[in-house]
């Protein structure tokens, strides 16, 4: 099977009716193609970062445990709670619907606003 959009090589099996001059033009001014990487990001930096992702452990380990600290305290500082969660679709909705609702109780009670 063939796919019809490879995006990252700026190939559209079926001409889009719409296309990024911006991105096109990033395509062709790539100047930092190396040969484990055929379709590298379009921004070096990008392509930094996933080059050192993929071959410094130190790096990534150091990475992965900054993203879950981060995550840790938000999930602290906005009181989400998870208990309950199953997991399923269908709970997916009530769960957003419970955080939204104490979010909206905390933005009440911070600024002082009297309902």
């Amino acid at each position: 099977m063939r796919r019809k959009v490879i995006s990252e090589i700026r190939y559209f099996g079926i001409e889009p009716k719409y296309r990024s001059a911006f991105l096109d033009e990033l395509f062709a001014a790539r100047d930092f193609l190396e040969p484990p990487f055929q379709s590298p990001p379009l921004i070096r930096c990008l392509f930094e970062h996933l080059k050192q992702t993929w071959f410094d452990a130190e790096f990534r380990n150091s990475e992965a445990a900054f993203i879950g600290t981060q995550k840790r305290q938000e999930s602290e500082r906005l009181g989400i709670q998870t208990a309950g969660w199953t997991g399923k679709k269908r709970d997916v909705l009530p769960f957003i619907n419970e955080f939204a609702q104490r979010m909206h109780s905390s933005a009440v009670v911070t600024s002082g606003i009297k309902i």
